[in-house]
C-alpha cells in the first residue's frame, strides 16, 4: 500500500440527497490511482442502503474507506476520527512529506484540476511570502453564482459574501482563517498542533479555532482562488435532538443548533 498525496475526509449525516453531484464531480475532476483516497465518516445516516449504493459508485474509481458511527457525533469529532484512522492506516509512512488532508462537506462540487491548481497556489504563496502555509482554503461559490467565502480576516464574516466571484479575490494570498467546508491541511501541521478541538467546538467555529492555533504555532493560512461549488450549505447538519447525541454532547447543544438552523 502506497501513501496517497490527497486524503479526502467527508463527514456524512443523512447526506444522500447531495452525494450524486459530489461523487460525479470527483470522478470527473479528481486525481485517481494512488493520488487520492477517500475516508467517509458516516454519523448514523438513516437510509444506509441508499448510502451504500452511492458509495459503491465512488469506489469504482477511488479507494474508499467508510467509517460508520452509531450516533451523530457532529462535524468536529467525526473529522478527527477520520484523521486518526488515516494516521493509523498509514502509520508506517511519513505522512508529513507532501501529504495533504482535504476536509470537505458532502455538498461540495469540485472543479477542473482543483488539486493541481491548489498546490500551485500554495507554492506561490510560500514563495512570495517566505511563510509556511499549513492550511489552504478555496473560493466557495453558491449555486446562485454568488460568492460565499474567499477567506476571512479577524473574527469577521466570510470575505466577499454575495459578491460576483469572477471579479474579486482572484489571486492566492494569506488570510487569517478559512472555512473547513472545503480546506487543504498539511499532514505536517496536524503532527505539529494535533486535531481539531471537538470539546469546545463540536461543530461550529472549529475551523476558525484551528486556524488560530496554526498561526500561534508559526504557520500561516492561505487562500486559493480555485472555484469550488458549495451546493446547499450545512448539508451534514440535521435537525438534532438530545436523544440523538452521545452523552458528552447533550448539554443543551440541540437548542443552540436548531435555533441556528431555523
Amino acid at each position: 500500500m502506497q501513501s496517497p498525496k490527497f486524503i479526502i475526509i467527508t463527514v456524512l449525516r443523512n447526506s444522500n440527497h447531495v452525494l450524486d453531484e459530489y461523487i460525479n464531480a470527483h470522478i470527473q475532476y479528481t486525481q485517481r490511482g494512488q493520488s487520492t483516497v477517500f475516508y467517509l465518516v458516516d454519523n448514523a445516516t438513516v437510509h444506509q442502503d441508499v448510502l451504500d449504493y452511492k458509495i459503491e459508485k465512488l469506489s469504482k474509481s477511488f479507494e474508499v474507506h467508510v467509517i460508520k458511527r452509531d450516533k451523530n457525533y457532529l462535524f468536529t469529532d467525526s473529522t478527527n476520527v477520520g484523521i486518526r484512522t488515516v494516521l493509523e492506516d498509514y502509520k508506517n509512512y511519513d505522512m508529513t512529506i507532501g501529504h495533504k488532508f482535504c476536509v470537505m462537506n458532502p455538498d461540495i462540487v469540485v472543479t477542473d484540476s482543483w488539486q493541481e491548481k491548489a498546490l500551485d497556489d500554495l507554492d506561490r504563496i510560500e514563495l512570495e511570502t517566505g511563510q509556511h502555509v499549513g492550511i489552504l482554503g478555496f473560493k466557495l461559490v453558491k449555486r446562485d453564482g454568488t460568492l460565499e467565502h474567499a477567506g476571512a480576516y479577524g473574527g469577521g464574516e466570510h470575505r466577499g459574501k454575495g459578491e460576483d466571484p469572477t471579479s474579486v479575490y482572484n489571486k492566492p494570498e494569506l488570510v487569517d482563517w478559512v472555512t473547513f467546508a472545503c480546506v487543504l491541511i498539511k499532514a505536517q501541521l496536524i503532527e505539529d498542533i494535533g486535531l481539531l478541538d471537538a470539546e469546545n467546538y463540536p461543530h461550529f467555529s472549529s475551523d476558525k479555532d484551528y486556524c488560530i492555533r496554526a498561526k500561534e504555532s508559526g504557520w500561516t493560512v492561505g487562500y486559493s482562488p480555485v472555484t469550488i461549488i458549495h451546493g446547499f450549505g450545512k448539508s451534514c447538519r440535521p435537525y438534532v435532538m438530545d436523544s440523538d447525541l452521545p452523552e458528552h454532547l447533550k448539554s443543551n447543544i440541540s437548542k443552540i443548533w436548531n435555533k441556528i438552523q431555523d
